[in-house]
């Protein structure tokens, strides 16, 4: 992967693409939309939830709050297959190919191969966090840190001796406990980057290999995403730091949506009613974030392609995702 022919490339795919605006203005209009959408009716049902009590009204409060811890799911599952359809359109960018704004469906025609490469990268984070908290615990008991929280225990381990094993967890103990143990979440933190993000650089390019072999399923996509990355991952770490700048300006976006929040802490107040301080905020970000997608998402996101495009096994293609298409 030689990182200044990808960009190299890149640039001169996406010179020659055909209408690359209409697809990042569907793709962020959608993206934007839904998940406005999905704010709004969230605060309705928090309304309706808080305006809804009594034994009487226990089975609808029981419905809308079921609603309401489903939609979350259902959005992750549809912004997933929406950013496999971005990156399927992405790669016939890359290979000089037509695409429009219908590759957007590709994600949810690989619905099935997708959500068991999410399920499987999610286990294995999963374990690897466990393993975190176990190594983390074990690292944080041998340090000073975690003198404060033995010493916050002790109380509760004197009167579980005089009690006969029963604990009262008063609620000045309970906040000494939580002060001392933010150093262990920390270590904890720590070690889960050290495990976790060789992990993550190892299996960057299933997505993308998902995309060009479908029919291999997920299990194959991993495999051969790792054995693409060995040699490779200082490569595009080197890439991803050249993209500094977007994910600067991706994380400025998301600190704005936090504004109603964060203004109050630095002591400032805004003379308008809090629900409207949470959507004026929150709208901001949502156009910030529709401005970062529209201008600088399709360049990004080909120059990936194209690291992939440099690093994959040379072989025949079988023209499954790019199907009848015209070369430009």
């Amino acid at each position: 992967m030689n990182i200044r022919t990808v960009k190299h490339d890149a640039a001169g795919a996406m010179a020659v693409a055909r209408e690359p605006r209409k697809v990042i203005l569907v793709y962020a209009g959608v993206m934007t939309l839904l998940s406005l959408a999905l704010t709004v009716v969230n605060v309705w049902l928090d309304e309706q939830i808080s305006n809804t009590g009594g034994l009487a009204n226990l089975g609808l409060q029981t419905i809308l709050s079921t609603v309401q811890m489903v939609l979350p799911l259902a959005q992750t599952i549809v912004l997933l297959c929406l950013e496999l359809g971005y990156l399927s359109a992405a790669m016939r960018f890359a290979r000089k190919q037509y695409a429009d704004h219908t590759d957007l469906m590709t994600g949810f025609h690989r619905f099935g191969p997708l959500i068991r490469l999410v399920l499987i990268q999610g286990a294995i984070y999963l374990g690897l966090f466990f393993v975190s908290s176990w190594l983390g615990t074990q690292i944080f008991l041998m340090t000073p840190y975690a003198e404060p929280l033995l010493l916050a225990m002790e109380p509760l381990m004197n009167s579980s001796i005089l009690s006969g094993g029963d604990v009262v967890m008063d609620e000045a103990t309970l906040a000494a406990m939580s002060d001392a143990m933010v150093p262990m979440m920390v270590f904890v933190l720590a070690v889960f980057a050290v495990l976790a993000i060789p992990v993550m650089f190892r299996y960057r390019m299933a997505n993308y290999r998902l995309l060009d072999k479908p029919r291999e399923g997920a299990f194959a996509a991993l495999r051969n995403s790792r054995a693409m990355m060995r040699g490779n991952a200082l490569n595009l770490l080197k890439l991803d730091l050249g993209f500094w700048w977007y994910y600067l300006l991706t994380a400025v976006a998301s600190v704005i949506c936090y504004g109603d929040q964060l203004l109050p802490l630095l002591g400032v107040e805004l003379p308008i009613p809090p629900m409207v301080s949470y959507f004026l905020f929150y709208g901001l970000y949502l156009v910030a974030q529709f401005a970062i997608y529209y201008f600088f998402r399709n360049p990004l996101e080909v120059t990936y392609v194209m690291a992939y495009e440099s690093i994959r096994p040379e072989e025949k293609e079988d023209g499954v995702i790019l199907g009848n298409i015209f070369t430009l």
